[in-house]
């Protein structure tokens, strides 16, 4: 979909300042802002948009389902675009803040079973881990939480992955 058309579609109109976010979020190759990343990505862009403006359109969009906020230590919020987005946790660097998505099919699966013992039908979940790490993060090429033949991302982080 076209951005004018996501923001139609979840019930904003479509104002500068929305339509230049959601377009920042679409094409950023950062998949994780912060409100003072988007701020000063737009100041960069030579936007005239103010930190109250960002605020407001980032919770705006969090609200209608645009974008997902992830609330990464005591004072740390990120936001990432919900489209087309699969369960994932999040790796969160205590040095350098960077944060690392990845997924792992038997994590999923192990929290499917354990809501279902417990009476629950599992929609989503959030699983944020904190720590060094004492060598660059793995990467996918292509950026993808999964392997092509399905194997979570923590079996095949030696295989067909590059440093960063």
């Amino acid at each position: 979909m076209d951005d004018l058309a996501d923001l139609k579609h979840s019930g904003l109109k479509a104002t500068l300042p929305r339509i230049r976010i959601l377009r920042l979020f679409r094409e950023s190759a950062q998949r994780h802002l912060s409100a003072e990343d988007v701020y000063k990505m737009l100041l960069l862009d030579d936007a005239d948009l103010g930190m109250a403006t960002v605020y407001r359109v980032l919770a705006q969009f969090e609200q209608t389902g645009l974008l997902r906020r992830n609330q990464l230590g005591s004072n740390r919020a990120v936001y990432e675009l919900t489209e087309n987005r699969d369960r994932h946790g999040h790796l969160v660097c205590n040095r350098t803040q960077a944060v690392h998505e990845f997924f792992d099919q038997e994590i999923d699966e192990r929290l499917k079973s354990i809501a279902a013992g417990m009476g629950f039908d599992m929609t989503d979940y959030v699983i944020t881990v904190f720590g060094s790490g004492t060598q660059a993060p793995l990467q996918h090429p292509q950026n993808t939480r999964q392997a092509a033949d399905g194997r979570s991302a923590y079996k095949a982080a030696t295989k067909g992955y590059r440093m960063a």
